[in-house]
């Protein structure tokens, strides 16, 4: 499996709460990261009107965030040992 390494710009504050997740959950911080992207990628697209760049979305609010987070989604149950392995599976060679 190749690794295509990416140097992940996070605000201080940001990375402490992501560190806590890891923790939290036992889950790597890419895991973590994918996981993140899936569920809030959707709305954060829904916000968007034609031609605008992505570096001029608004910054979801703690309330948007913690709705985004709060639902189950098809992840739900799964264990990080689980979505690692499922996620092994799917990258390219």
């Amino acid at each position: 499996m190749k690794h295509h390494p990416y140097a992940l710009r996070i605000p201080t504050e940001d990375a402490k709460e992501l560190a806590k997740a890891q923790e939290i959950s036992g889950q790597s911080i890419n895991q973590l990261v994918m996981l993140c992207v899936r569920k809030a990628l959707p709305d954060v697209l829904a916000n968007f009107r034609p031609g605008q760049r992505v570096t001029t979305v608004q910054p979801l609010s703690v309330s948007e965030l913690r709705r985004i987070y709060s639902g189950k989604d098809e992840l739900e149950g799964i264990t990080a040992k689980e979505l690692s392995g499922f996620q092994s599976q799917r990258e390219p060679q």
